[in-house]
């Protein structure tokens, strides 16, 4: 655009897709942050979301994750298994059912959970909020789904909190530079992790760390506002007239945008938790 203002003089009427820029400012911010760890944490969250799509055009995946969930079901009791009663109160937690639940009833509603039951939203980097979607529905899932790959991968030699601080200090040991941390160099390193330990279910819990979990619940807080503002617009702007009434309005009063207001309010809440979780 300046090229064509500035060199070749050109007349011309240049407008900006707010949406769009807001897509951009999300995605270099998750790149450009804590030297590109959200972005990463977010592929592969990502792919741990849409595994249940994999390989593609089939959705083998979901059906091995069905079958992992009835063999612990067939095989075990409430009481039998170690690792079920060491987390029974997070996924109640996570479930949102009440403190009167008992551990029968939290390993009765493993069984008709979404993650296991259909395939849910397909989160794709390329489709606007996507991600976020697919977000809302499996964080309450978090620790069921890591409960069942780890009853089916006991005794491999698989922790997801081991795997995640080796990569750690693998980052740590190699230069740090741009190309480290760049969209494609992470895609590389990601390509050959897969390649190691084949893709699918195995892949998936080596992923599933306290870490991902902790950086996967920060990016969708520090999203959520943004991506209620694009669903009102995508539900509000819905031919030409819609959008010049838009852009009155915000000529006049863009700074009261509900939106920023939330944008800039995440800081606040992100300290008050952590202030809570110190005192703790």
């Amino acid at each position: 655009m300046r090229f064509a203002l500035n060199k070749l003089e050109r007349l011309i009427q240049v407008r900006f897709d707010v949406i769009h820029r807001c897509i951009r400012d999300v995605k270099l911010s998750l790149l450009h942050g804590s030297s590109g760890e959200f972005l990463q944490s977010q592929m592969h969250s990502q792919y741990l979301w849409s595994v249940s799509y994999r390989p593609f055009g089939t959705g083998a995946f979901q059906e091995d994750k069905k079958r992992a969930l009835e063999l612990m079901l067939a095989r075990e009791t409430p009481d039998s298994l170690p690792m079920f009663l060491d987390v029974w109160e997070t996924i109640r937690k996570e479930l949102k059912l009440p403190e009167s639940a008992t551990r029968d009833h939290v390993w009765s509603a493993l069984s008709s959970l979404p993650t296991f039951r259909n395939k849910q939203t397909l989160p794709k980097l390329g489709r606007w909020f996507s991600w976020n979607q697919s977000c809302e529905e499996n964080l309450c899932q978090w620790t069921s789904l890591k409960l069942v790959l780890a009853y089916q991968y006991e005794g491999q030699g698989l922790d997801p909190d081991d795997a995640y601080q080796k990569r750690l200090l693998q980052s740590l040991a190699r230069e740090t530079g741009a190309e480290d941390a760049s969209n494609g160099s992470m895609r590389k390193q990601f390509s050959k992790m897969k390649e190691k330990l084949g893709g699918g279910l195995k892949l998936c819990y080596h992923l599933m760390s306290d870490k991902l979990l902790q950086m996967t619940n920060i990016i969708s807080v520090c999203t959520r506002p943004v991506w209620s503002w694009y669903t009102l617009q995508v539900q509000t702007c819905k031919n030409a007239a819609d959008q010049v009434e838009n852009l009155l309005r915000l000529s006049a009063g863009w700074q009261k945008e509900f939106h920023l207001r939330e944008l800039a309010a995440v800081h606040g809440a992100l300290t008050r938790s952590q202030e809570q979780h110190d005192q703790v």
